[in-house]
């Protein structure tokens, strides 16, 4: 554990970083083409910083502002019919990056915001990374990972998807996780995944899909065809389906 704990601190600083770079390049200094959709444009921010005001690029989404809402408090999409109430795990991650960084920075709330959606973000990626790395055996070290990282983070994915608010970047954890899943669990333990994996719905609800691959693993490919097969199937399809009965519990209190 302390080694996946060390691991994972360096991987995300090492995303942080490279995140960093690829936004004063393509925002800041603007080498690198910026070919967002149409949804979204490039606009000016301030910030002060030591006393001093800084004028600084950011890409702004049509659809931020109901984000926004969200990750500024978690209540505005539990207590009414909010078009993202579909994805509380991913707007109460941001939301706790938000909240840290209002106690911890003096910055305004637009730049808090800017900065919780583009750690979430790094989080993600970097959780991607460590996964990848456990499945394929890759050694993390800055030398050989590092260069892992700058591919990763030039995907279109992660390119367009770190500074604005989306899901295109749970797409790619959710193919990174069920591939680490499949490769590395055998067996698997279709009741402990199933649980984790309607956790991980509530961020992203295509997760649904890895879900029906590893039943169809389990069944299929394993053969497991005995009678206790079907009960296996109705206990992870009601631990997979929890997480979302508990949300929809506390939307209805």
């Amino acid at each position: 554990m302390k080694l996946l704990i060390k691991d994972f601190s360096k991987v995300f600083l090492w995303v942080v970083l490279a995140g960093v770079v690829l936004n004063i390049l393509i925002f800041q200094l603007e080498l690198v083409e910026n070919d967002y959709f149409i949804c979204v444009e490039n606009v000016e921010n301030n910030l002060t910083l030591f006393d001093k005001n800084l004028e600084f690029n950011y890409p702004s989404s049509c659809d931020q502002d109901a984000y926004y809402e969200g990750f500024e408090n978690f209540n505005n999409i539990v207590k009414r019919n909010h078009e993202y109430q579909q994805r509380p795990l991913y707007i109460l991650s941001v939301n706790v990056f938000f909240g840290l960084l209002n106690f911890l920075l003096n910055f305004n709330q637009i730049n808090s915001m800017h900065l919780a959606v583009f750690l979430n973000h790094s989080l993600i990626l970097s959780c991607c990374l460590i996964l990848l790395s456990r499945t394929i055996k890759f050694k993390i070290n800055f030398s050989k990972f590092f260069p892992l990282i700058i591919i990763s983070i030039l995907n279109p994915i992660f390119k367009w998807g770190m500074f604005t608010p989306s899901n295109q970047t749970l797409t790619f954890l959710e193919i990174v996780y069920c591939f680490y899943v499949l490769k590395i669990e055998k067996p698997i333990d279709l009741k402990k995944q199933s649980f984790l994996i309607g956790l991980l719905t509530l961020a992203h609800r295509p997760f649904l899909i890895c879900f029906l691959v590893l039943i169809f693993k389990y069944v299929v490919v394993d053969k497991n065809y005995k009678k206790s097969t079907i009960l296996t199937i109705i206990i992870s399809g009601l631990l997979y389906s929890v997480p979302t009965l508990l949300f929809l519990s506390l939307i209805h209190i």
